[in-house]
């Protein structure tokens, strides 16, 4: 269990210095019209991982709703709506949030996971829940599979400042 606190709390620093520095005009930069931008990337994997922690694992309430940040982040989205299966459009409209922002939207959802990967149990990792998309696993599993998800965007991530900035700027 402490390894999961581990690993979260590395994946939390590597997204931070993946995005240090950026401005709006980088944030929002696509390498492609139908690419998604740095932050259309970094908001979808906070959204996700909300998600994830708060409604399949804990059957709460989504940060995201609880803490209105939608509204704190000037974005009008559907309760349900994190990113995935954007169309082109909807990518290129997608109206980036300041970086300070959107990181004080992914602390919040990332300190209250370390919260929760402290309280767990042996036992409960071995709970078997039912996920949104892909059927029953274990709580082991979904915290594993959502890590997997952020270290895959983290990546996209960083290719993107590469192409911006150049290699390791």
């Amino acid at each position: 269990i402490d390894a999961m606190e581990v690993i979260w709390k590395r994946l939390e620093q590597t997204v931070l210095k993946a995005v240090d520095g950026l401005n709006q005009r980088e944030l929002a930069w696509q390498p492609g019209p139908e690419a998604n931008s740095i932050g259309l990337i970094l908001w979808h994997l906070a959204r996700s991982a909300d998600m994830a922690f708060q409604v399949d694992l804990q059957k709460k309430t989504q940060i995201w709703d609880e803490g209105k940040w939608g509204e704190k982040l000037g974005l009008s989205v559907k309760a349900q709506e994190f990113g995935y299966g954007y169309t082109p459009d909807q990518a290129a409209g997608f109206s980036v949030p300041p970086l300070s922002s959107l990181l004080e939207y992914f602390q919040t959802v990332s300190s209250s996971h370390l919260q929760y990967l402290r309280s767990l149990t042996p036992q409960k990792l071995e709970e078997r829940i039912q996920h949104r998309a892909f059927g029953e696993m274990t709580v082991a599993q979904e915290i594993e599979l959502t890590a997997f998800h952020i270290s895959r965007h983290l990546g996209q991530i960083e290719y993107i400042r590469g192409l911006i900035r150049g290699a390791n700027k």
